[in-house]
């Protein structure tokens, strides 16, 4: 959805999703996901939408890379 409405340049969106994003991410300790969220944040509050895209890009694969953390170290300490 945060692609989404970046495609659509949907400021008020990419403002509250990202806000969530890096909030969830500091909760669960992904900090390189929080600091781009953040950074989208903020580029959202001044409109930057070149930089939002572009931020979008790295956020993609800052997730992916989150996401393989997360999931080995769950299969790493299932019980079951």
């Amino acid at each position: 959805k945060l692609k989404q409405s970046a495609d659509r340049a949907d400021y008020q969106d990419i403002s509250e999703l990202a806000h969530a994003l890096d909030g969830s991410s500091r909760t669960i300790g992904a900090k390189r996901l929080s600091k781009i969220a953040d950074v989208i944040y903020k580029q959202a509050q001044v409109r930057d939408s070149e930089s939002i895209l572009e931020k979008m890009r790295e956020l993609s694969s800052i997730f992916d890379h989150t996401q393989a953390e997360l999931n080995q170290f769950l299969e790493k300490h299932s019980t079951g």
